[in-house]
């Protein structure tokens, strides 16, 4: 059994590292209206950025976990139950934006939200709406609930030719629902009562993934060579419910059968791995069916004219103007994957691994069927039901080196992957062609395909030795990746190279560890995409273990998160602007263990 809760604040960031939009808009005004009309603004409004903390990024956790089994000679069999629930705000929203003014709302094309990455799945840009504004004093935040049921179990045969059986059932239901909570400010009016009315009225969205997954693994090994044979099988239903639902509900059926064969001599280890996958998805895309050009300048002229007597008229063409028809799909994907790997020992310090692969994918529900607003990201986000599965090729080697109390490892990787599928966003100049209400005055970004080639290597290093009376440790890590389509253009949202310094002293039941971790900047980025800048974030952390009697330990820890309070950005995230990485975080965490 085992039960958890946890509560966390807004988080604190440096002075000015949150960015918005309208920040160079009020820049170029400055410019051009001179200095009264910019201290007249800043007397009349406070930034975020100003604040000191990210507001809406507070996060509360409630978890509890039972679970019971029974071991014998024959096996063993296991069920549990997993509950979760949770409450988060959302740290940045996107505008969606119509004739009768702006709309509220916020998506998260991920389905899963845990823990600290919370902030990481938000939207982008407010672009050229002011919304940032207008959204002073709205709580914005999330809600999900999540049931898991957990049957696992193994089954010892041992005869002539099957030894064991592993299998298990997993049963989820997972909902996350987004929500408004807007404070209401005193003598502030809106342009039309109704408008206050069309936005208090605007539900909740709910996001609802329930899926089952059951399989087995069938161990035929023998003396000379281990062998195992897969069966899996998984269906699973996803749902957006709402005011703002960007796609519509699609089911999904998954078939997958493996084989694994390895074999070890004195002189090698070879590993063969082969899958086959069949996958159904079925789904929809709504077409909208939009007034023509000459009725949208009549509305607009009419509202103009008199927007109160008129607005029921207009709101109601609205509807019309966003009914649309559904067209319906079903797609079957079917694709092999295979490894090969092989180890050898050149000398007692010195070891080689080389493994090759051929990967087949077939892309999600989403990449298929979605076609709406995802505020989250602050785009408008368009799938291709007619996108193909990835194959990747790849190579690999790495050589590793353990002599005493050292040890370092090198690997390089090569992998080109065929129809790649990413999000291709459009350019300013493409955006402003558009009619706004195309697509809501979101920036349109496309799932698309085109071969892609990725290098990368990662290198690590580390020394043990007495210091004192205990143990220091002292490690490098360095990992860079390169990604490129084959006619040259940067594959967008790749985190650039880092380098990680870490040192760790240990003495009986103490632990202390210092952590330098130094992002570089990213200047090699996609099209619609912006460079990122570097930083470096130093982590300290000191564990001391008690002790209490029998079995129970307490557990003391003392942590310090980017102790130089440096402005850090995630360079894949949409967000990385509107929502940097915590600034100095220092804390102290309990634990028992009774």
């Amino acid at each position: 059994f085992a039960y958890k809760d946890s509560q966390f604040g807004n988080y604190d960031v440096p002075t000015g590292a949150i960015l918005h939009d309208e920040d160079h808009d009020e820049h170029e005004d400055h410019d051009e209206h001179g200095d009264e009309d910019h201290d007249e603004h800043e007397e009349h409004e406070e930034h975020e950025e100003d604040m000191g903390f990210l507001s809406n990024s507070d996060f509360e956790n409630t978890s509890m976990r039972f679970g019971l089994s029974k071991t014998g000679d024959w096996g063993y069999v296991g069920v549990s139950i997993n509950q979760a629930e949770s409450v988060y705000g959302i740290p940045y929203h996107g505008e969606h934006s119509d004739e009768h003014g702006d709309e509220h709302g916020d998506e998260h094309g991920d389905e899963e939200h845990e823990g600290e990455d919370h902030d990481e799945h938000e939207g982008e840009d407010h672009d050229e709406h002011e919304g940032h504004d207008e959204h002073e004093g709205e709580r914005i935040f999330s809600t999900t609930d999540s049931d898991v049921l957990n049957l696992e179990g193994s089954y010892i045969v041992n005869n002539s030719w099957l030894k064991k059986v592993d299998y298990f059932l997993r049963d989820t239901e997972y909902s996350l629902t987004e929500q408004h909570a807007e404070e209401e400010h005193e003598g502030e009016e809106h342009e039309g009562e109704e408008h206050g009315d069309e936005h208090h009225d605007e539900g909740p969205t709910v996001f609802s993934n329930d899926s089952t997954e059951y399989g087995a693994i069938f161990d035929i090994s023998s003396s000379d060579y281990s062998q195992k044979v897969s069966l899996n099988i998984a269906t699973e239903d996803v749902s957006i419910l709402g005011h703002e639902a960007f796609m519509n509900p699609t089911a999904s059926d998954e078939f997958t059968m493996g084989y694994y064969l390895a074999s070890e001599t004195d002189a090698l280890r070879w590993d063969i791995a082969v899958r086959h996958d069949r996958i159904r998805r079925k789904g929809s895309i709504t077409h909208m069916e939009h007034h023509d050009e000459d009725h949208d300048e009549d509305h607009d002229e009419d509202h103009d004219e008199d927007h109160g007597d008129d607005h029921d008229d207009d709101h109601g063409d609205e509807h019309d103007e966003h009914e649309g028809e559904m067209e319906y799909f079903d797609r079957d994907f079917s694709g092999t994957s295979a490894a090969l790997s092989m180890s050898k020992d050149l000398n007692n310090e010195v070891s080689v691994n080389v493994t090759t692969s051929i990967v087949e994918r077939a892309p999600s529900a989403v990449e298929l069927f979605m076609n709406g607003a995802h505020l989250a990201t602050g785009k408008f986000e368009v799938g291709d039901v007619n996108l193909k599965s990835e194959v990747s090729t790849g190579f690999d080697v790495s050589i590793n080196y353990e002599k005493d109390d050292t040890y370092a490892v090198l690997s390089i990787f090569s992998t080109n992957v065929d129809d790649y599928i990413y999000l291709q966003g459009e350019t300013e100049e493409d955006h402003e062609e558009h009619d706004e209400h195309d697509h809501g005055g979101l920036p349109l970004v496309n799932y698309m395909q085109k071969d892609a080639q990725f290098q990368g290597y990662e290198i690590e290093v580390g020394r043990s030795m007495e210091f004192g009376a205990g143990d220091l440790a002292l490690t490098f890590i360095r990992d860079s990746v390169n990604a490129e389509f084959n006619g040259g253009e940067d594959v967008p949202r790749i985190n650039p190279a880092r380098n990680i310094y870490a040192a760790t002293y240990t003495e009986n039941d103490l632990e202390v560890s210092l952590k330098l971790k130094d992002v570089e900047s990213q200047y090699d980025f996609g099209m619609t995409e912006t460079s990122t800048d570097g930083f470096k974030m130093l982590d300290f952390n000191a564990v001391k273990t008690y002790e209490i009697g029998g079995d129970k330990t307490a557990k003391f820890t003392l942590f310090a998160r980017n102790l130089l309070d440096e402005k850090a950005r995630n360079h894949s995230s949409f967000v990385k602007n509107e929502v940097p990485l915590p600034g100095r975080n220092i804390g102290v965490r309990v634990q028992l263990e009774l």
